[in-house]
């Protein structure tokens, strides 16, 4: 078992370290700056009352803003609206629009504002990001990208947030290197798309009633439909949010991400996840059974090679966005981070997360 599994670590490694040298490649064509009055801003929120005050700091510093932008009340019960309200008053290009009663959630909320624009792209953005001043100054779109999924880098000041936020790099890095042959996730958190493609793939109705996400069904959808989907790695287009930084807001997170995808599973979908399924548990069951058996060289060996395979993965990543030196918290990954997999795994059987104070269909 122990060998397979090695052999296993070199081949995903070394089809990685291919994938990577085609993503570097792929990245020299070189993306144009972007017609800001062809881009639609919708920031979908919902009782962020702590949130948007630092957001809407952040859109006033900004040297340039796209041509429209969108806040959409997702029935807000807290102070959220009226933070929007007086941002909205002293700016022409802002509108806040507020969802009808018969319609709720974040979903709706993006296909709302999604009928009040006419532009050519629009962008997502969570109302708990925080932006450079140049942000949209330097914002690029690549004229085939029919849908851009941009970085998003969690911050955190403590040990388990810094862990947390390492754990969700290393995703994006799996996502980013892999993306050439199938990417597996994007964040509704910094999310680019074509409006045209969007009304043409979009499958709302199929998973309307599925409370969480609206970036994993989008997604989707435009691959279902063979539209071009990059992923970015470029600082100059990354926000920030804050990790969680505790591990039962941890589980709550992680459980209600989890919970996107369980209705579609393609086949693609389904190779790639039990292809990363059995790199990261097979890595912990093999170096307890090496333990047990008391071949403690081995069980050096294998910690080192998937180290470097790890590394390899998220440098290739993380280096551009300045998050290189998280690496060191890879070296608790693979021993700790099965174990929290399967908690969260069991926990999405027995728990409905809840979100905003609406519990997670």
């Amino acid at each position: 078992m122990t060998l397979l599994y090695l052999i296993f670590v070199i081949l995903f490694g070394f089809t990685a370290l291919v994938l990577l040298i085609i993503r570097r490649s792929g990245d020299q064509r070189k993306a144009s700056g972007a017609n800001l009055n062809q881009i639609t801003l919708i920031i979908p929120f919902r009782n962020e009352e702590k949130n948007l005050p630092f957001l809407l700091s952040d859109l006033r510093e900004q040297k340039e803003l796209p041509g429209k932008m969108l806040f959409v009340d997702d029935h807000s019960t807290d102070r959220s609206a009226d933070f929007v309200s007086d941002y909205v008053s002293v700016n022409d290009k802002c509108y806040l629009i507020r969802l009808p009663d018969s319609r709720t959630g974040k979903k709706q909320a993006i296909k709302f504002g999604l009928e009040k624009t006419e532009s050519e792209f629009s962008l997502t953005l969570d109302a708990d990001v925080r932006l450079n001043s140049d942000f949209f100054s330097r914002l690029e779109i690549n004229p085939s990208d029919d849908l851009q999924i941009r970085p998003v880098i969690m911050t955190s000041k403590n040990f388990f947030g810094n862990f947390f936020a390492t754990e969700y790099l290393f995703f994006n890095s799996l996502n980013y290197v892999f993306s050439p042959v199938f990417v597996m996730s994007a964040s509704g958190a910094n999310l680019l798309f074509r409006n045209s493609t969007f009304r043409e793939t979009s499958t709302l109705i199929t998973h309307e009633h599925i409370s969480s996400g609206d970036d994993y069904f989008l997604l989707r959808s435009f691959q279902l439909r063979n539209a071009k989907v990059s992923v970015s790695n470029e600082l100059s287009q990354a926000v920030a949010t804050e990790s969680v930084s505790s591990f039962a807001q941890y589980l709550n997170q992680r459980i209600r991400w989890l919970g996107k995808t369980k209705s579609v599973r393609s086949m693609p979908e389904s190779v790639m996840g039990i292809t990363v399924f059995l790199y990261l548990v097979g890595g912990v069951l093999s170096l307890t059974y090496l333990l047990i058996q008391g071949e403690y060289t081995a069980v050096v060996s294998l910690f080192v090679i998937r180290f470097v395979v790890d590394t390899t993965i998220f440098l290739g990543y993380t280096l551009r966005l300045k998050q290189g030196f998280k690496v060191v918290f890879l070296l608790l990954f693979q021993i700790i981070y099965p174990i929290i997999f399967l908690l969260v795994v069991i926990g999405a059987l027995c728990y409905k997360p809840q979100w905003k104070g609406r519990k997670i269909s």
